[in-house]
């Protein structure tokens, strides 16, 4: 997956291999719930966009 999605409540079925509930729906590989909406037939993904900053121990070269 990863990142965003959204699409009607039928596909996101089909792809997960189970049943929706109006709600957040927990589906294999995901990092968060799809929320579904059965009343406007669509589900929605969103992954939180979260930053890591890394501190390396070692001499850069040419600057990089």
């Amino acid at each position: 997956m990863g990142g965003r999605g959204r699409s009607g409540t039928a596909q996101w079925e089909a792809w997960a291999g189970e049943a929706f509930v109006d709600g957040p729906n927990v589906v294999a590989g995901g990092l968060v719930p799809v929320l579904a909406s059965r009343a406007m037939d669509v589900g929605v993904y969103a992954e939180p966009n979260v930053w890591v900053e890394h501190i390396l121990d070692v001499p850069l070269r040419n600057g990089f």
